[in-house]
This record gives structure tokens, C-alpha cells and sequence, in this order.
């Protein structure tokens, strides 16, 4: 079994992941979206992606500029079509003949799409998402890979100190327990091949109280790679199945 942890809305993910799945060759591959989040998207992304940019437009008429960032701006986007995780996975698997399994848990997606996803594209939240961003450090998609990196090698105590949001609330733990379970039914039923597990770095951190995926997932050794940045530093083995 291999985990690939990614940093969401990485612009570069697609093409990465895309070339990590074909070096590997998995058979079945079980991806951290709930079917909720894909069924949402499908029927309501291009809804609110249109009304997002109907909104940048009116903003920027009046401002008579340029909206500048484009980070924030893009991270709002993507939250609203499948996430890259996905794509690349489901090419994969139509090249391939590989299964794909849409794994989250449901009812948090739905519990967070319906308390915040509206309200990301209010006006109101757009400027606000975008002042922030220009008062501090522009959200970098390398800094958040080293960052895992960083953490991935940490003692327990830095690694409780950053999962202390999910420690305080129930429902993550329930997260964690559901994802190991679908991903050891999984593999209780493959005969051959390569089990590939595609989600976000938090869920391989160790040696923390907070018991995440990988710690679950203990007891059938699983390998974990973090993409990309790993991967353009050369410090993780690439093949791993």
C-alpha cells in the first residue's frame, strides 16, 4: 500500500500525480473526496464558479483594476470542480483499467460545503479574502510541501501542536477511523497489485496523540510519498509499489 500526500490546489498536482500513478502501476486507487463533494460539484460548480467571476468582474469595474491575487482567487475556484487528486486519478484509471474509489466521508463534506462554500463567493468575503492576502505572506504552494516535509521528520510534540484543530473535534477523528476502514476493506480483497491511497500530507504524519490514517494503517506497513516537492529534491524514493 502506498500514501501520496499533496497540498490541495496545487496548480502543478495534476501533471505530477498523473506521472507517479503510472510509474507505480496501482490497481486500485482510493482518492480523499467524499461522493457528496463530487456529486455537488458536478451539479452546482459551474453555477458558482460563473457567479464568482460575474462578481470579480463587478469588483474590478468598480476598482478600475486588476484584481491581483490570483492565489487566493484560484484556491477559491478549485474548490468548486473536482479536485486535481481526482482528475489525475480517474485518467489513470481509464488509461489503465484500474478501479478509483471516491473514499471521505460524506456527511463532513456535506457539513462543509453547506456552512461556508456560499459564503465564499459573497463580495463581502471576496475583498476581504483579498486585502488579506495582500497584508500577509501570499499562500505558497512549495512552503506548504516543506512545511510537511519539515513536520513528516518532527517529534510528537510539533506534530500534536499542528493537528491541535483536529484533536478538538470529534468528527475528524471519525474522519480518520473511515478512511483507514475503506482503505483496509480495500485491501483485504486485493489478491495482486498495488493499493494507492491519494490525499492530503496531514493524514501521514506520525508519532503524534491525534491517531491520523498512516498510524491506522500501521499494521500493514504502509509506504508514504509527498508530492511534488519531495519529489524535485529527490528525498523520497519515487517507485514505492
Amino acid at each position: 500500500m502506498l500514501l501520496i500526500g499533496t497540498v490541495h490546489n496545487d496548480p502543478e498536482g495534476f501533471e505530477s500525480l498523473s506521472k507517479l500513478l503510472r510509474e507505480n502501476k496501482p490497481v486500485h486507487i482510493a482518492v480523499e473526496v467524499s461522493p457528496y463533494g463530487l456529486s455537488y460539484r458536478n451539479r452546482h460548480g459551474r453555477l458558482l464558479q460563473a457567479i464568482l467571476a460575474r462578481r470579480i468582474r463587478r469588483l474590478e469595474k468598480q476598482t478600475r483594476s486588476r484584481l491581483r491575487a490570483e492565489s487566493v482567487l484560484r484556491s477559491i475556484r478549485e474548490k468548486f470542480r473536482a479536485p486535481f487528486e481526482y482528475r489525475a486519478a480517474l485518467r489513470y484509471c481509464r488509461e489503465s483499467g484500474a478501479a478509483l474509489h471516491a473514499i471521505d466521508l460524506s456527511s463532513l463534506s456535506k457539513e462543509l460545503i453547506e456552512d461556508g462554500w456560499h459564503e465564499l463567493i459573497e463580495v463581502e468575503n471576496i475583498t476581504k479574502s483579498i486585502n488579506y492576502s495582500s497584508d500577509t505572506k501570499t499562500f505558497s504552494v512549495e512552503q506548504e510541501y516543506l512545511r510537511a516535509e519539515r513536520l513528516l521528520k518532527e517529534d510528537s510534540s510539533m506534530v500534536d501542536v499542528f493537528l491541535s484543530p483536529w484533536t478538538s473535534q470529534v468528527i475528524y477523528e471519525e474522519r480518520e477511523a473511515h478512511l483507514a476502514g475503506a482503505l483496509v476493506d480495500l485491501h483485504s480483497k486485493m489478491e495482486a497489485g498495488c493499493l494507492v491511497h491519494v490525499g492530503g500530507w496531514q493524514h501521514l504524519l506520525d508519532k503524534g496523540g491525534f491517531k491520523t490514517l498512516f498510524q491506522r494503517l500501521s499494521h500493514l506497513n504502509p509506504r508514504r510519498l509527498l508530492l511534488p516537492h519531495a519529489l524535485k529534491t529527490g528525498t523520497i524514493q519515487r517507485r514505492a509499489c
